[in-house]
């Protein structure tokens, strides 16, 4: 129960974060990204070199440059601060074992960069409005979808509804509550754990900061910088560079 709690109040707080902080985040926060994009997923990230110089390289190096070229994909973009975030705490690990210190993203196997890259791609064209409702407090009627990624990794994808508050007319100071009726935020969690699904205690979820970009191949969505590590289980990226980087 604690952990459900938890994760209901991380949830709560970082969709008031990304509604408060509005153009200050590395786009735009909410709602859909203005236009489309004349090239494939990859180029749009490979145009956005401020956001996505590492992400770019860790795709070549993945060897995934083909699948993001691909017709009829979504993905789910984390930032450039995602993958410096993942690095440092493997390094964090790395120094506790005695291990040398990863100084370059070539210093990590294709094979772990893959596995983890594989958690944001998926094989159909959505936008937002394609998605089902979660609400992480009711996750027995509002569940939103579990989806494949490109190499079969379980993750849940959902739009959380937010509610609105209005004054009411006789007290200005208390409010009428209208359930669901606010702005749609669009999440993505990887489940930690295969044996309890629907034990949100246990996921790691991502919210999405800009939606609906749209290049010719299908749908980009960029993750949110504010609590996401590249791999969405820094724990499992860490254990990976170190243990399993070869």
């Amino acid at each position: 129960m604690m952990n459900k709690n938890l994760i209901r109040l991380a949830v709560f707080f970082s969709l008031l974060l990304t509604i408060a902080c509005g153009k200050k985040d590395y786009f735009q926060d909410t709602g859909t990204h203005a236009g489309s994009f004349n090239g494939t997923a990859l180029q749009y990230l490979e145009s956005k070199p401020e956001y996505f110089d590492s992400l770019v390289k860790v795709i070549k190096l993945a060897g995934m440059e083909q699948q993001l070229s691909a017709n009829n994909i979504t993905f789910f973009a984390p930032a450039d601060s995602s993958i410096r975030s993942a690095i440092r705490k493997a390094n964090e690990l790395l120094d506790r074992i005695g291990k040398p210190r990863i100084t370059k993203l070539t210093d990590i196997a294709p094979g772990v960069w893959k596995k983890h890259l594989s958690k944001y791609l998926f094989k159909f064209s959505k936008s937002l409005n394609d998605f089902s409702q979660i609400d992480f407090s009711n996750i027995n009627t509002y569940s939103g979808q579990m989806y494949e990624s490109v190499s079969g990794i379980s993750m849940n994808i959902g739009a959380v509804y937010l509610d609105i508050q209005l004054p009411r007319k006789d007290n200005p100071n208390e409010y009428n509550v209208i359930k669901y009726a606010g702005a749609r935020i669009l999440t993505i969690s990887y489940l930690t754990s295969p044996f309890t699904p629907r034990d949100v205690g246990t996921w790691r979820t991502a919210n999405i900061s800009s939606v609906n970009i749209k290049p010719t191949n299908g749908y980009v969505h960029l993750i949110r910088i504010v609590g996401h590590d590249f791999g969405f289980s820094d724990t499992e990226f860490s254990n990976d560079v170190a243990y399993f980087n070869n």
